[in-house]
């Protein structure tokens, strides 16, 4: 029994790759431009619609290759939405994008009691969206995870710490000696930060654990 994709990567290795019909492109350049737009709705139906007249791995090849050429063209704070859908392939076209896109160092700041709703936080919204990502990718971008602990918005800087909470318990090595410098910065934050949500989140890291829960999930177990 084949899994999802793999009698595409046969036909693909036998018959060679077939570029995408001029009909199926302008279906896939239109579902993207409808999630650009936030109708996703549309872009769901569009993008289904394509996954039942072309083969996986020809559809994503060509989607993204198309969000990282036409990156300018894309609606600012949604192409960060639409690079989720290359991350896997292309992460180091992401990084580059989020990297010319965002001011990190700039965005570094002290911390206040924002939650970060309102549009003058789109450039921290747009790194949450790499942040989501990177939970699975120990390690590797940490720039942003830096400037994320170093965020205005309490969310940003939540979003941060559960990256690093994700890395330490998948590699089950304490922050301190997966990563020193991180460690040490995360120090010097915890004496400034101002919301003790946030404190504990930190103290538990620089505590050394490895493996993380909410408070109400230990209150659940008792």
């Amino acid at each position: 029994m084949w899994m999802d994709g793999a009698m595409d990567g046969v036909y693909i290795y036998h018959m060679g790759f077939s570029e995408l019909e001029d009909d199926n492109r302008a279906l896939m350049i239109e579902a993207v431009l409808a999630a650009s737009k936030k109708d996703f709705d549309r872009a769901d139906i569009l993008f289904c619609e394509l996954g039942e007249k072309v083969c996986a791995i020809a559809a994503i090849d060509e989607l993204q290759a198309y969000i990282i050429d036409h990156k300018e063209e894309l609606s600012a704070e949604n192409k960060f939405c639409l690079c989720n859908l290359i991350m896997a392939d292309y992460k180091e076209a992401v990084f580059r994008i989020f990297h010319e896109n965002l001011p990190l160092e700039e965005m570094k700041t002290l911390p206040t009691n924002s939650l970060g709703l309102g549009k003058e936080y789109q450039k921290q919204h747009c790194l949450e969206n790499i942040l989501q990502e990177l939970k699975i990718y120990p390690l590797e971008g940490q720039e942003f995870v830096e400037t994320a602990l170093q965020s205005a918005p309490i969310r940003t800087r939540n979003i941060g710490i559960a990256v690093l909470e994700s890395w330490v318990t998948m590699k089950q090595i304490p922050l301190k000696e997966l990563m020193p410098e991180i460690y040490k910065l995360l120090c010097q934050l915890r004496d400034i930060e101002t919301d003790e949500k946030v404190v504990d989140k930190m103290d538990r890291l620089i505590a050394g654990n490895i493996i993380f829960e909410d408070k109400a999930d230990r209150l659940d177990k008792k």
